[in-house]
């Protein structure tokens, strides 16, 4: 897992062989609450 600003990068494999490029985006809304977006990528890992 990597921290770069308010993102943090993790890379996850999955039961199916795969791995998930996860990347969350921390942000305050007008509220002042804690947000988190998340992009989930997938890829196709070949041995």
């Amino acid at each position: 897992m990597y921290a770069i600003d308010n993102r943090t990068i993790s890379l996850v494999g999955t039961k199916e062989g795969k791995v998930m490029l996860e990347v969350s985006v921390l942000y305050e809304d007008s509220e002042a609450k804690e947000v988190t977006a998340v992009t989930n990528l997938f890829i196709e890992v070949t041995a």
